[in-house]
C-alpha cells in the first residue's frame, strides 16, 4: 500500500471520508458506498474515530475491510483525548501489525462517559449504555463488520439518491429514487471528533491504565503526532481549520497553534468550507511562517440545510446565504443533490486551480453525490 505523501508527490489526490456505522443497516449502506466509490480509484479513504459518540471500536475493522476487500489505501483517524499513553501505544501496535502506513492524529473532545474494555483477546467492545450524539437518537450496538474477502457490494444495488445527506443509522435504505432520510445527529468530519462513549481497541492485558489524576495523557494533536512519530514509521496527518478553530482565543493564537501542529505533520486535511479564499489565505499565512506541509482541502456537497447548519456551527464554518437559499427553495432531494454537487464541483475546481494538492470529500457514508463530484473533477468511475 502507498504512503499518502508519495501519492501527493505524484499529483493531485482524491480521497473520501467515512464514519464507522453503528448498526447493520448502516454497515450494509457503507459496504455499498465503498463499492461504488472504490470504482473512482481514490488514493485513500479515511475512517473516523468516535464521530458522533459511539463508534471508536469499529474503526480498525473498517480500515481492514477497505484495504482487504476493496483494494484501497485506508487511513484511520485516532483521537487521543481520554486515552492514556499506554493505550495509545497499544493502538499503534495494533495498526502496525495490520500494515498501516498512514494515520490522522486528532485531539478530540472529552467524552461524557467511558465504557470499560474487555480483557485481552476479547471481542471488540460494544457500547452498553451509550449517550446519544448531540440531538440524536440513542445509538444501537455496533454490528459485526464484513470479514476480509467478503462479498463485494453490487453496483446495481439501489443507493439513496442524495449522496451527501446525513445518514439515519437505524433507518432502512430507501428505494431507488426515494427521498433521503433526514438527519437528526450529523456526524462531524475529520478534526471535530465528539466521542461521548469510549471503547478503544483492547490492549494486551487486563484493565486499562488510568491517566494520573484523571487527566488526559495528551493536551494537543501535536503531542499525539510526536508520540506516534517516536513509535511508527508512518505518514501522519492532522486537521486544519482554514476559518480558524472555533475554540481559539484569537486569530493570531490560532494560526500559531496550527502552524506548530502542521510542522510536525506530513500533511493536513481541512474542515469543510465553501469559499476558496479561506483556503488560499490560510495556506499563504502558513507559508509566511515557514510551513509548507501539504494541506488537502476537505469539501462537502451541501445537500441538506439542517445538517450543514449544525456542522457549520460546530466547526465555525461560514454557510453562505445564497447556498442556503437555493437549498431551501429546492423542490426535492434530487434537486438538493444537484445543487450540492454543483457547489462542490465549482469549489473543487477553484481549489485545484490555486494549487491544492488534492481533494478530500466528506461522504457522510453515501455514494451518489460524492461520486458525481469526483467524476466531474476528473476522477470517473472505471
Amino acid at each position: 500500500m502507498t504512503r499518502i505523501s508519495q501519492s501527493l508527490d505524484a499529483g493531485p489526490t482524491l480521497s473520501f471520508e467515512f464514519s464507522a456505522p453503528r448498526d447493520e443497516d448502516g454497515a450494509e449502506r457503507l459496504r455499498q458506498t465503498l463499492g461504488q466509490l472504490s470504482l473512482h480509484r481514490p488514493h485513500f479513504m479515511s475512517v473516523t474515530y468516535g464521530a458522533g459518540g459511539a463508534t471508536r471500536g469499529p474503526t480498525r475493522d473498517w480500515v481492514r475491510a477497505i484495504r482487504g476487500d476493496f483494494g484501497v489505501e485506508a487511513m484511520p483517524h485516532l483521537t487521543c483525548v481520554a486515552h492514556t499513553r499506554d493505550e495509545i501505544a497499544e493502538i499503534i501496535k495494533h495498526y502496525q501489525s495490520d500494515g498501516i502506513t498512514n494515520i490522522l492524529a486528532l485531539r478530540g473532545d472529552q467524552p461524557q462517559t467511558v465504557s470499560p474494555l474487555p480483557p485481552s483477546g476479547g471481542d471488540q467492545p460494544q457500547p452498553t449504555s451509550p449517550l446519544p450524539p448531540s440531538g440524536g437518537d440513542q445509538p444501537q450496538p455496533t454490528s459485526p463488520l464484513p470479514p476480509s474477502g467478503g462479498d463485494q457490494p453490487q453496483p446495481t444495488s439501489p443507493l439513496p439518491p442524495s449522496g451527501g445527506d446525513q445518514p439515519q443509522p437505524t433507518s432502512p435504505l430507501p428505494p431507488s429514487g426515494g427521498d433521503q432520510p433526514q438527519p437528526t445527529s450529523p456526524l462531524p468530519p475529520s478534526g471535530v471528533e465528539l466521542p461521548q462513549t469510549v471503547s478503544p481497541l483492547p490492549p494486551s492485558g487486563g484493565e486499562l491504565p488510568k491517566a494520573e489524576g484523571g487527566l488526559p495523557a495528551f493536551d494537543t494533536a501535536a503531542e499525539l503526532a510526536e508520540f506516534i512519530r517516536e513509535r511508527a514509521d508512518w505518514d501522519i496527518g492532522v486537521a486544519a481549520h482554514p476559518e480558524g478553530h472555533p475554540m481559539a482565543a484569537s486569530v493570531e493564537a490560532d494560526l500559531a497553534h496550527q502552524a506548530a501542529k502542521l510542522k510536525q505533520a506530513d500533511f493536513a486535511i481541512t474542515q469543510f468550507f465553501f469559499d476558496v479564499d479561506h483556503y488560499a489565505r490560510f495556506v499563504d499565512r502558513l507559508r509566511s511562517r515557514g510551513v509548507d506541509t501539504p494541506v488537502i482541502p476537505g469539501i462537502m456537497p451541501p445537500t441538506n440545510v439542517a445538517g450543514i447548519e449544525r456542522m457549520s456551527a460546530l466547526n465555525g464554518t461560514e454557510f453562505p446565504q445564497d447556498i442556503r437559499n437555493r437549498l431551501e427553495q429546492a423542490d426535492s432531494a434530487a434537486d438538493r443533490r444537484e445543487i450540492g454537487v454543483e457547489v462542490a464541483v465549482r469549489l473543487g475546481r477553484a481549489l485545484l486551480d490555486v494549487g491544492a494538492p488534492g481533494l478530500h470529500i466528506y461522504t457522510m457514508n453515501f455514494a451518489r453525490a460524492a461520486a458525481e463530484v469526483a467524476a466531474a473533477l476528473g476522477w470517473p468511475a472505471t
